[in-house]
């Protein structure tokens, strides 16, 4: 989401975005999105806290209008001109506990009713019955109270895969990349958040299986122990006549210095899957960022109360005095 938010504040608004990460780990989503927002002036800032980073980098870069903030939705010392909260509809609020027992930052009872946009992912992909959408529609509209933020629905879809021994060519894959997923047996490395969406993705694409999407934890570096494993499984696979490939998401590709990582999977047909997020109601986003920046803002109808949604959280700021 941080990253089409801040396209949208540039290519459609003008408007110079700073990102603000806290840097998780190997700092790998930060890295993702300098790759990914090359083409635009967007100012990426990482550390722990936010507002000190947003006031250093704001100092020297006064061309910045607007600061997304990548995962607050707990800086509430932060003021904000947008709420946007994403949940994931395979895994809305894993065991219901609050961090170290469990994934929650803070109760979702509590984070709805600040919320102004609530973003369901992953609603459209086979394994979210319509009805379980519905009902967990519902479930947060409740939890929201007052508020009724507009619920919207957001899916990712691939955008481009390319060889880890080419590295990621200027103008993305072409149909004969593709052609190494379709009808193959996908074997994963990877260590991302929701591994079932990817194996549905993929699947979606034409892999024929799909293995190892959770063989890593989620921003946890490729180990040898890995990489073995999925030259065994390779191996192994071929033996039986059946075409194998391996996959890593973009984000496993970013945290890990490329050199190391081509030498460690030299010999295998290994790819990179770059994906990009879509909004089903664009034009309520897009309408709730113009107003945000102050942009003359178009009605889109009355369109709040959509069977729209939650998750992680991107908040948006414009102007002095104002948080994202």
């Amino acid at each position: 989401m941080t990253e089409k938010l801040a396209r949208m504040c540039w290519q459609q608004y003008s408007v110079v975005p700073l990102l603000l990460s806290r840097g998780y780990r190997g700092n790998d989503e930060a890295e993702m999105l300098r790759q990914k927002l090359i083409d635009i002036p967007a100012v990426i800032g990482i550390g722990p806290d936010r507002e000190l980073t947003a006031r250093q980098l704001l100092a020297g870069n006064p061309h910045v209008g607007v600061v997304l903030v990548d995962d607050g939705l707990q800086h509430l010392r932060l003021a904000r001109d947008l709420e946007i909260c994403m949940v994931n509809a395979l895994q809305p609020f894993g065991n219901g506990r609050l961090i170290p027992r469990g994934p929650l930052r803070e109760a979702p009872e509590r984070a709805l009713p600040r919320c102004d946009l609530v973003v369901l992912h992953n609603a459209s992909l086979p394994s979210v019955r319509p009805e379980a959408r519905a009902a967990l529609a519902a479930r947060l509209r409740e939890m929201a109270g007052h508020r009724s933020p507009d619920i919207l629905h957001s899916s990712v879809s691939p955008s481009a895969l390319w060889p880890v021994s080419g590295g990621r060519p200027a103008g993305g894959s072409d149909d004969s990349s593709w052609r190494a997923i379709v009808g193959s047996h996908v074997i994963c490395l990877t260590g991302i958040g929701c591994p079932e969406a990817l194996e549905d993705l993929l699947r979606g694409v034409g892999a024929a299986e799909v293995e190892g999407a959770s063989v890593l934890n989620d921003h946890e570096e490729l180990t040898p122990e890995a990489v073995s494993h999925a030259r065994r499984r390779f191996r192994a696979v071929s033996s039986e006549g059946r075409r194998a490939v391996v996959l890593l998401t973009e984000k496993d590709f970013a945290r890990h210095k490329h050199s190391k990582l081509r030498a460690a999977l030299d010999g295998l047909p290994a790819y990179v899957l770059e994906v990009r997020l879509e909004v089903e109601e664009e034009h309520v986003l897009r309408w709730h960022v113009g107003r945000m920046l102050g942009a003359q803002p178009t009605n889109p109808g009355g369109l709040s109360g959509l069977p729209c949604e939650i998750g992680r959280r991107c908040d948006s700021t414009a102007g002095e005095g104002r948080g994202a």
